[in-house]
């Protein structure tokens, strides 16, 4: 016999509560015993259980990311503005309350301009860098840029003036 739409309630619309109905039907339609339909309903209500206890595990494992996450970013803030030689940042959100994806949604444009700012120090360092080495170079007599590093730390001692 086929198993039409209006007779599987799990191609319409199903709740706990329409679902144990059908279950009770066919169990008094199949002939179950009492006992035997109290095992089912245990074995079914531990099921819910364990499917229960793998989302939390889930979720609690989520939010452990999470604040890793948020103290990784904490950390990268505090390294980048040390390294930046900053004492503050406007940036920063003052606010250390609301959920964990809040306080992480706050820090990030905060983390993204400093990572500019690094960056365009570093440039602005190498930049600076390639000046000197093509002075030392001049002074050397040697326009050659590719011995340029070796030359330049010769360059910065004052006997070599």
């Amino acid at each position: 016999m086929a198993i039409t739409d209006a007779q599987n309630p799990l191609l319409g619309e199903a709740t706990c509560g329409t679902l144990l109905q059908k279950l009770q039907e066919i169990w008094d339609e199949v002939g179950e015993s009492d006992d035997d339909r109290d095992k089912m309903l245990i074995q079914i209500e531990q099921e819910c259980l364990d499917v229960y206890k793998k989302k939390v595990e889930q979720a609690a494992k989520s939010r452990v990311q999470l604040l890793e996450a948020l103290s990784d970013a904490k950390i990268e803030l505090a390294r980048l503005l040390s390294a930046l030689g900053e004492k503050s940042f406007a940036g920063i959100p003052e606010k250390t309350s609301g959920t964990i994806k809040e306080q992480l949604a706050a820090i990030a444009p905060a983390l993204e301009q400093l990572w500019e700012q690094k960056a365009e120090r570093v440039k602005e360092f190498s930049d600076v860098l390639s000046q000197i080495q093509k002075i030392c170079g001049e002074i050397a007599g040697n326009l050659n840029i590719s011995d340029a590093p070796a030359r330049v730390e010769g360059c910065t001692r004052s006997s070599n003036l």
